[in-house]
């Protein structure tokens, strides 16, 4: 079962990819051995140094050195390199390192015909990993839930996908969304994709597992990145509710999406840095966007 790799890479990241790559192709090859395959598209307005290059290509990783553009382009650039794979696709971000148990899990539940299957995320800081251990006896099993879920889970890098579930029905990314230059919406290209492609191929249930996951760097503690991304998040949400939910499920969808909007006056109580234009960025896009 071959696992193809698609990492999106902003020049200015370039050190912090450089500095987890031996991590990341450690566990590829614990879990899918020699098989796996791995693009990274390098978007930069300046010339790659050759050093740079060398360092990458040398754990047999394939670049494209392409101008700057949205996450979402470069994603989809990957997509077309791998046109004619077989096996699954990985969304790798490229400050992300997945740990061999996710990897292992995803080659088991691709070998036994999973369309899609998923981990959980942990953030880390520069001191490690703030891993919140699950004690239960579902917790080393690997669970069937609703599709529908997916709007609580939509980090890209805890999903793995057959190549037949991409390919044959041509879901894609939106370019114009996610982060990147030119676009309008910072954030929920991803969650959109997974929606699309959950729709497309009429899946109900996803297999998850609860005690595997991708380890990413902690967003800084003053809300930047959720000021940044605020918008796009509300704007993605609504459109999945509207277009992939039932009637029936829009009550709870929507109490969802208010609960996220507003969890902005819990910053503010606890006097969080910019919580107060980050709740004014979160409901003027409830209402207005």
């Amino acid at each position: 079962m071959k696992l193809n790799v698609v990492t999106p890479i902003h020049d200015n990241d370039l050190n912090l990819f450089i500095s987890r790559i031996h991590e990341t192709v450690t566990a590829l090859n614990a879990s899918f051995f020699s098989d796996w395959e791995w693009i990274v598209v390098i978007q930069s307005k300046v010339q790659i140094s050759e050093k740079i290059l060398k360092i990458i290509l040398d754990f047999n990783v394939v670049v494209n050195v392409t101008e700057r553009y949205s996450v979402s382009k470069a994603r989809n650039q990957g997509i077309d390199y791998f046109n004619n794979s077989d096996g699954a696709i990985y969304f790798l971000d490229c400050d992300a390192v997945p740990a061999v148990e996710l990897l292992n899990y995803f080659h088991d539940q691709l070998s036994l015909g999973h369309i899609i299957s998923s981990g959980k995320i942990i953030w880390c800081s520069a001191d490690g990993c703030k891993k919140k251990e699950i004690h239960s006896m579902l917790s080393d099993c690997s669970i069937a839930i609703p599709s529908s879920l997916s709007l609580f889970n939509t980090f890209l890098g805890c999903y793995c996908f057959s190549c037949d579930s991409i390919l044959k029905t041509k879901v894609r990314f939106v370019e114009d969304i996610g982060p990147g230059d030119g676009t309008m919406y910072k954030a929920g290209e991803d969650a959109l994709f997974i929606s699309d492609l959950i729709a497309a191929n009429n899946i109900s249930w996803i297999q998850f597992k609860p005690s595997v996951s991708v380890s990413h760097p902690l967003r800084p503690s003053d809300n930047s990145k959720e000021i940044l991304y605020a918008r796009g998040q509300v704007h993605t949400y609504k459109i999945i509710i509207y277009n992939n939910y039932p009637l029936s499920m829009r009550c709870i969808a929507f109490s969802y999406l208010f609960m996220f909007a507003t969890n902005g006056f819990i910053k503010v109580f606890f006097r969080k840095k910019n919580a107060l234009s980050l709740l004014r960025v979160r409901l003027n896009s409830l209402w207005h966007d």
